[in-house]
């Protein structure tokens, strides 16, 4: 899981990127939208994971749905933290029986995690 401020973020500045970019699809109007106003809009997933979770793409989610996706979290599902990723993988590996601690794969964990936290640096919003 990823803090949702932070998500709201990252999909912002995806969603800049890709109206900046040049593409045929891109609309350079919607290149200029404010995160406030990317948050309110159609454009932005409000409480994506819940939705997905119960089934309910546009319909308005309700108190008891969001219990729901609680508790189909809590017995289905093994939670990683975003912001403790290396913890959240090492986790991962042992409930699965993957956990090896040799050092090529310690060496291939720290490379993709730093990949990504090198895309995460290249959000508009750091600039």
């Amino acid at each position: 899981f990823r803090h949702p401020i932070e998500r709201a973020i990252a999909r912002h500045s995806s969603f800049i990127k890709q109206h900046r970019s040049g593409q045929p699809e891109a609309d350079s109007r919607l290149a200029q939208m404010s995160l406030a106003e990317f948050a309110q809009s159609d454009y932005s997933s409000k409480d994506w994971l819940t939705r997905f979770l119960v089934n309910k793409r546009r319909e308005r989610v309700t108190w008891e749905d969001v219990q729901k996706a609680k508790e189909i979290l809590r017995k289905k599902f093994l939670i990683g933290l975003y912001d403790r990723i290396e913890e959240s993988i090492e986790r991962i590996e042992r409930y699965f029986g993957w956990f090896k601690n040799g050092p090529l794969e310690r060496e291939c964990h720290q490379n993709l995690i730093a990949a990504e936290r090198a895309h995460d640096t290249e959000d508009y919003m750091y600039e």
